[in-house]
């Protein structure tokens, strides 16, 4: 009796091992992520090449910032926020 509580106990815990070491949790991309992340670069990009200068944005633009950052106060924020950043370390131009 002893020895089948102890292998069910032990099949258990290996069991709860297998179960929580989080194999494929961290699959593949879903695209959502990549997505930001390639909004986000295109935002800097833009933000870089016109020195933080909201009059020097397109009409198209200033639309999709003030679309992406919720009103036109943050988004002049956010412009200079990424092409002078608070660290004092200066945005890297992007790749022509």
């Amino acid at each position: 009796m002893k020895k089948t509580f102890a292998s069910v106990a032990l099949l258990c815990g290996v069991g709860l091992i297998v179960a929580g070491c989080g194999c494929g949790v961290h699959g593949a991309d879903d695209g959502v992520k990549s997505s930001l992340t390639d909004a986000e670069s295109r935002d800097h990009d833009i933000a870089v090449v016109v020195g933080g200068d909201w009059k020097k944005l397109t009409a198209e633009q200033k639309a999709k910032f003030i679309k992406d950052y919720g009103n036109e106060q943050t988004a002049k924020a956010m412009l200079q926020r990424m092409a002078h950043p608070p660290n004092g370390v200066s945005a890297p131009k992007p790749k022509a």
